[in-house]
């Protein structure tokens, strides 16, 4: 988490214009059910059940967010808990972003 030292964001794929039925995909997000919060859609995926989101919302458009499932909870629409901020914009988060080396 980012409290710890060593929290690291990881992106295992970026969201991807597959069918409907793909929960990667930004279609499944725009026209199925799912956890993530109105105004805000996924951009990318940890392979841990994560989220990477960026905001639509006129308050923090732009902005993108990290949804960890461990600790979000999305029936309590008031709780920050698990969304970290982590970019004020798309091109801010790209630039802060690293490979990460392969471990064994």
């Amino acid at each position: 988490m980012p409290e710890e030292d060593d929290w690291i964001e990881s992106i295992d794929e970026m969201s991807g214009l597959s069918g409907r039925e793909d929960p990667r995909s930004l279609l499944y997000y725009i026209e199925g059910e799912h956890y993530i919060p109105n105004g805000w859609i996924p951009i990318a995926h940890s392979g841990y059940g994560d989220y990477t989101v960026i905001s639509i919302r006129p308050a923090d458009y732009g902005h993108i967010y990290y949804l960890f499932h461990e600790v979000y909870d999305p029936s309590d629409h008031d709780s920050t808990d698990g969304i970290y901020h982590l970019a004020g914009s798309f091109h801010e988060w790209i630039d802060s972003l690293e490979i990460l080396a392969e471990r064994d």
